[in-house]
């Protein structure tokens, strides 16, 4: 594929997802991910690892098979078919204004002293219940909800996108919607949810470390410190469950000083119990500065490499 055509669907993408969002959703890769795991669910549920495989199979293979259907596309249909096409395939791959949205419903209430509207706002966007948390605790899920989005909701979809193309994003966001939905460890899925979680915590490895340092690099823009942050970072970033998670989280504690916690689960950080939504408010600014240097880094790439190497999976 011609550089100037890939660039220009990753930049359209880009100015979609702040246009348009979303939608439309009926369409929607990650909506069509979500209704079949659900129907698969419903209908073959097993507590087992077994099941579970099947089920993380058959989504990849979805993910795999509408990467197919788009090369075909581009093969035999015009330009001016494939190129609206191929923008939102990607832009649904990933989210980056949502994170803004989502974020202005949780801390207006709260700075209207609306805890309970909050609390509901915040459980849309995380697993724990949010029922009895309280405001620090609210705005610490939320600040850690920022930091995890700009992970799996950005670096990793275009870190998959640039080494396998469309097959990379869509099969990455397929594995993503499974963990999401079933990657727990409960009574349902500790088996039935295994594969999958794994699959997501291998996916996420590399591009979770990228993205440290995109936001370290992010916040020296916005004069945080440095010391603080990578010796916040070295502390804690492996003591959550997961092999990636707490690398993002625990920077985001050492930059802004604050104290992240996840009640029975983890404590990142040796900074405040903060009840400020203002510094919720500039990690959502970081997490914007580090998501435009993240599409650059892309499109610096796609300039300077000897590119396509069957980038967008097309020749």
């Amino acid at each position: 594929m011609d550089k100037l055509i890939l660039a220009a669907i990753i930049i359209s993408a880009l100015i979609y997802d702040f246009i348009i969002g979303e939608k439309p959703l009926f369409i929607h890769p990650t909506i069509l991910f979500g209704k079949f795991i659900s129907y698969f669910e419903k209908k073959f549920w097993k507590n087992s690892i077994l099941m579970g495989g099947l089920l993380t199979f058959f989504t990849v293979l979805i993910a795999l098979s509408i990467g197919f259907v788009l090369n075909l596309i581009y093969i035999y249909a015009p330009i001016y078919i494939f190129f609206p096409i191929a923008v939102f395939i990607l832009k649904s791959t990933f989210s980056i204004n949502e994170m803004g949205r989502a974020t202005k419903r949780i801390i207006t209430p709260m700075e209207k002293n609306d805890l309970d509207g909050a609390r509901k706002y915040l459980s849309f966007i995380v697993s724990r219940d949010t029922k009895k948390l309280d405001r620090y605790h609210i705005l610490s899920g939320n600040l850690e909800c920022i930091g995890e989005s700009f992970i799996d909701s950005i670096v990793s979809p275009l870190f998959f996108f640039m080494i396998f193309g469309f097959y990379g994003c869509l099969v990455f966001r397929a594995v993503n919607t499974l963990d999401s939905m079933i990657g727990y460890k409960n009574e349902r899925y500790i088996l039935f949810g295994k594969i999958s979680a794994r699959f997501d915590d291998v996916l996420n490895f590399i591009p979770s470390r990228i993205g440290v340092l995109i936001t370290l690099f992010c916040s020296l823009i916005f004069n945080y410190p440095l010391k603080r942050s990578f010796e916040t970072y070295r502390k804690y970033h492996n003591t959550t469950e997961s092999p990636n998670s707490g690398h993002i989280m625990s920077l985001y504690a050492g930059i802004f000083g604050v104290k992240l916690e996840k009640k029975g689960y983890y404590v990142l950080g040796d900074g405040i119990d903060f009840e400020d939504t203002l510094i919720v408010r500039k990690a959502l600014k970081l997490y914007f500065l580090s998501t435009i240097v993240s599409f650059a880094l892309v499109l610096i790439i796609i300039y300077l490499l000897p590119l396509p190497l069957k980038v967008g999976g097309f020749t």
